[in-house]
């Protein structure tokens, strides 16, 4: 479904549309019935829908860095049907096990490298 008035798309199964529809053409009915533009907040608008999540594509990363106490930033090449649809900007962290500790940082200070992870 597209919604022109705010420029969303929305992708709909069956049975979402099939229940739109009746919804639609009630409110259509209530229309030519009363000749008002029926007022509907937006849960019961039948044109919008709350953002969902959309799978666009996949991006994969190596955690051996982490084994090692390394910082790794990267730039993910997201892959999707049609190819490369964007990059995802991520930073892996080695932290204790509360999450306040860097322990990459803590080996640099130290001096230490690690061997044998």
């Amino acid at each position: 479904m597209n919604n022109r008035e705010d420029g969303t798309i929305y992708l709909w199964d069956l049975g979402k549309f099939s229940n739109r529809y009746y919804i639609i053409k009630d409110l259509l009915d209530r229309y030519f019935e009363t000749n008002e533009i029926p007022v509907l907040t937006e849960n019961e608008d039948p044109f919008w829908d709350p953002p969902e999540p959309l799978l666009i594509g996949y991006g994969f990363l190596k955690l051996l860095g982490l084994a090692y106490l390394m910082d790794t930033p990267n730039d993910l090449i997201l892959v999707g049907d049609n190819g490369a649809c964007g990059t995802l900007k991520v930073n892996l962290i080695p932290t204790d096990e509360s999450g306040t500790k860097n322990l990459g940082k803590e080996m640099d200070e130290e001096g230490e490298i690690i061997d044998d992870p």
